[in-house]
């Protein structure tokens, strides 16, 4: 892909305002709360009036949790951006993670279920799926990081009597 800056603005607005992924969805407030700017100035970078940055693409894919479509304007052609581990901070202890795991694999098989079942995906149905994909990723990140946290002893294992 040879675009030019100014080019990756609309490109991203098109995603983040008019896109079905409901990760985008109040995507314009949170790049301004990572950037520390205006919703009107992350409005002038969408309409290709800044020229973007590598802070603003950045924030584009924080704030959209990892859309695959801005997420390609930060990799090169055969690479693919990593989420680091390191720095995810679990929301609950090991236990609790895992089953958060398995309710999203379970509403991802149901997800998955209904489209064989209706034997046609859409654009919508593909993005719904990636969401859910995309989602997991995120949970099994947590999990990861809360057993990491239980094994180097950061966390206590309580014993039920």
């Amino acid at each position: 892909m040879n675009l030019d800056m100014q080019d990756i603005g609309p490109l991203i607005k098109d995603e983040i305002v008019y896109g079905d992924d409901p990760g985008c969805q109040g995507a314009v407030r949170r790049i301004a709360a990572i950037i520390g700017r205006s919703e009107w100035t992350v409005r002038d970078y969408l309409e290709g009036r800044i020229k973007m940055t590598l802070t603003f693409l950045h924030a584009a894919v924080r704030a959209t949790g990892g859309n695959p479509r801005i997420r390609r304007f930060l990799e090169p052609e055969g690479f693919v951006l990593v989420a680091d581990d390191s720095s995810v901070q679990p929301d609950k202890d090991a236990e609790g993670e895992l089953l958060d795991d398995v309710e999203r694999m379970g509403a991802l098989a149901v997800t998955v279920r209904a489209l064989v079942r209706k034997g046609t995906i859409t654009k919508s149905d593909a993005r719904r799926v990636e969401q859910c994909i995309r989602q997991s990723d995120e949970e099994w990140r947590q999990t990861k990081a809360a057993i990491q946290e239980l094994i180097a002893g950061k966390t206590q294992l309580t014993v039920a009597l």
